[in-house]
């Protein structure tokens, strides 16, 4: 079991998505009732001295739960920083009172919108994870893409998603198989690229064993060149042997 929150900032709003693996649990719906309850009290007591306001949405799917708390009005680092270690405190708190078998707060990851504000406590992950972080830019209709990203994966990994929030998205999808190979996950982002969306960013990808020694690696950015984007993926094994085939085409350009 694993508890994930990634922690999500703009000039607007901020996010603490919580997913949690529902696995083992035969009562997803008694499960999020119980989770909703506790929350909206400690909500109240957090709003009660916090610098903003934070409501809760709840975007439920298979195999994960997702829990997003979003916080109105202007926003900025100092602020989540200011409110961060007491909303953990409680985080943890309403995990441990909702049921410590299904929930498992000691895997805790944390991510400012900027990439700056990065905090995490490494628990053991038990299966295999593929979880996609995509950063939304400009777009206007956010249930739409979302829906065309969940349709274009189900037809290969039958993934079942339900996206209701912004400024992110997360896929996640729990693997029988131990591994994958490079080639089947650059295949995931070739086939988004081909369906020519706008205004999407993937800007980070894991994937990890159930000990956690299988291949991890992130995806920076999609470059925009001529209306296309150009995925570049970054391998830490070989990246010195890319290094010097990069120095000579931009030689011969």
């Amino acid at each position: 079991m694993y508890l994930l929150i990634i922690l999500s900032y703009s000039s607007l709003r901020a996010g603490v998505y919580i997913v949690v693996d529902l696995a083992d649990n035969t009562d997803a719906k008694q499960l999020i009732n119980k989770i909703q309850e506790k929350i909206k009290k400690q909500l109240e007591e957090l709003n009660a001295n916090s610098s903003c306001t934070y409501s809760l949405e709840l975007p439920a799917f298979t195999p994960h739960l997702s829990l997003a708390f979003v916080s109105q009005g202007p926003l900025n680092l100092e602020n989540i920083k200011q409110d961060y270690p007491e909303l953990i405190s409680q985080l943890k708190t309403i995990a441990k009172d909702i049921d410590p078998i299904i929930i498992d707060a000691k895997n805790i990851k944390t991510t400012a919108w900027d990439g700056k504000f990065s905090v995490e406590h490494d628990g053991i992950t038990k299966k295999n994870y593929l979880n996609i972080v995509s950063k939304l830019l400009e777009n206007k209709s956010l249930s739409a893409l979302a829906f065309r990203i969940a349709q274009l994966l189900n037809a290969e990994y039958n993934i079942e998603q339900k996206f209701t929030f912004s400024p992110h998205i997360t896929i996640g999808r729990v693997f029988e198989k131990q591994d994958r190979s490079v080639a089947e996950v650059k295949n995931i982002f070739d086939e988004l690229e081909s369906t020519s969306i706008p205004s999407i960013q993937i800007n980070e990808f894991q994937l990890k064993g159930h000990d956690g020694s299988a291949e991890n690696f992130k995806l920076h950015d999609y470059e925009k060149s001529s209306n296309q984007y150009k995925l570049i993926i970054s391998l830490k094994p070989f990246i010195w042997l890319i290094i010097p085939y990069m120095l000579r085409i931009h030689a011969i350009v």
